[in-house]
């Protein structure tokens, strides 16, 4: 989950509802346009806008031979990590599946901004604000991410993708015993479609080899 402060501020509330539902990782409420700065590598995206990129550290796309923006070392950049990005936002929300990325502690004894006390699983971190200077949201940015692990978790990606493995639906192919051949499991908690790891039911349905429904079971897990 991701908010982009474009005008007003999110009612907390909101968060908090969203964050006791399961499968929340975190919200992020930063400067858009900011962000998507820091994090755009395309030069053509660049030209489209109108901007100057020839000024910056460039690195060579082997698979598309081509240039793109070399965007490494900007502390504002976000990344994406299963279920949530890493960006070092102006505030921040985190829930029990980012703890599955990040560390809790660390976020609870922070060397910048501030993490007022947690409310239960959630924890909130005020990092800087929107109206701070640049050059002190940019210190602020980059202590965030050292402090937090972001770079290694960044170069990381492809692993934390592969053990993030937690699908709401799996979908199987066999000859299953009631005749069918393909069978669809839905994971449910508390009568809402949720993450396997932590679903206490599935919905098993099962179709036969003209599509006709042959089993549709829910089993407590």
């Amino acid at each position: 989950m991701i908010i982009l402060k474009t005008a007003g501020w999110p009612d907390e509330s909101l968060i908090r509802t969203a964050g006791a539902l399961p499968g929340f990782t975190a919200a992020l409420v930063g400067d858009a346009d900011d962000v998507f700065w820091q994090s755009e590598q395309q030069v053509g995206t660049y030209e489209v806008f109108g901007r100057t990129w020839r000024h910056l550290p460039t690195v060579y796309d082997e698979a598309f031979e081509c240039e793109n923006v070399d965007t490494s070392g900007n502390v504002g950049r976000r990344t994406p990590a299963p279920g949530m990005w890493l960006w070092s936002a102006a505030t921040m929300w985190f829930g029990p599946d980012a703890y599955r990325i990040v560390d809790r502690e660390p976020l609870l004894a922070l060397p910048v901004g501030s993490a007022p006390k947690p409310d239960g699983d959630l924890v909130r971190v005020d990092l800087f604000r929107l109206s701070d200077d640049i050059n002190s949201i940019r210190e602020a940015q980059r202590e965030f991410r050292t402090w937090m692990r972001y770079d290694e978790l960044e170069a990381r990606g492809d692993e934390l993708a592969a053990s993030f493995n937690d699908p709401q639906i799996e979908i199987e192919h066999g000859d299953f015993p009631n005749g069918g051949i393909r069978r669809v499991i839905h994971w449910i908690s508390n009568g809402l479609p949720s993450a396997k790891s932590v679903a206490t039911s599935k919905r098993v349905v099962e179709f036969g080899p003209n599509g006709t429904q042959v089993r549709d079971e829910t089993i407590e897990v």
